[in-house]
């Protein structure tokens, strides 16, 4: 049984206890509760620091989706594949030679708008460009555009391998692509000693697609020689215009 005394006693000691252990807690800071809300306030404003230093920082970086590889000028005589972690390539006044190729890997391209162009480049000595898509169905996230202009080919090969994103447009003009004899295609699996072309479509689907020649010349001096192994589907459209 506790009387009232007991319980008066009871209550001033834990009253006590409780009272000296917030004393206990601002005292380190001889200004108590005053100096625990200037520490509070601080602590808001490095934190808010540290978020305008992160939105900052995230502004300064360029966007992933827009990285461009350009390539002005030199000499290709070592196969090249260009294509990761890029949207958009440019080669502009290069010289491939050597026998090598030059292969546009489209599946490995950042996904959304996609651009492949080659401005007064020089092609010879059997070396191949190529623009290899999808083995499978291509992918829904990607477009394609492909513009090759001024191309000086004298002994060259332009490929175009396996699935296109849909809605890729090729635009080919003011060019001349020559195969005078034999070509090997290391690329293309089972035709690695194909009859020779200047301009080849091998298993490839053109889904809403625009292959536009203009003012180009395509010419084999090599029997046999042929654009072969095009599918082509509903709504696809090759034009020539003023080639050979």
């Amino acid at each position: 049984m506790v009387d009232g005394a007991s319980a008066t006693h009871h209550e001033s000691s834990v009253g006590n206890c409780l009272g000296r252990w917030m004393q206990s807690a601002v005292g380190a800071c001889p200004r108590g509760w005053h100096c625990v809300l200037r520490m509070a306030i601080a602590a808001v404003r490095a934190a808010l620091l540290v978020a305008l230093a992160l939105v900052a920082v995230t502004a300064w970086m360029p966007a992933v989706h827009a990285v461009v590889l350009r390539l002005r000028g030199g000499t290709v005589d070592r196969a090249i594949t260009v294509g990761r972690a890029v949207d958009t390539v440019l080669m502009d006044g290069v010289c491939i030679t050597n026998g090598v190729a030059v292969v546009f890997d489209v599946p490995a391209m950042l996904p959304g708008a996609l651009r492949i162009e080659l401005r007064n480049c020089v092609c010879d000595g059997g070396a191949q460009i190529y623009v290899r898509g999808y083995s499978g169905e291509p992918a829904s996230d990607r477009s394609l555009e492909v513009s090759v202009s001024g191309l000086s080919g004298s002994y060259c090969s332009l490929v175009f391998v396996h699935n296109l994103p849909a809605h890729t447009n090729v635009t080919v003009r003011d060019s001349t692509i020559v195969t005078p004899g034999p070509m090997r295609y290391s690329q293309l699996s089972g035709l690695t000693d194909a009859v020779a072309s200047p301009l080849v479509l091998h298993a490839t689907s053109l889904l809403l697609t625009q292959l536009r020649v203009s003012n180009t010349v395509l010419r084999s001096f090599y029997a046999g020689g042929r654009v072969g192994g095009a599918r082509w589907r509903r709504r696809g459209s090759a034009v020539e215009r003023g080639g050979t």
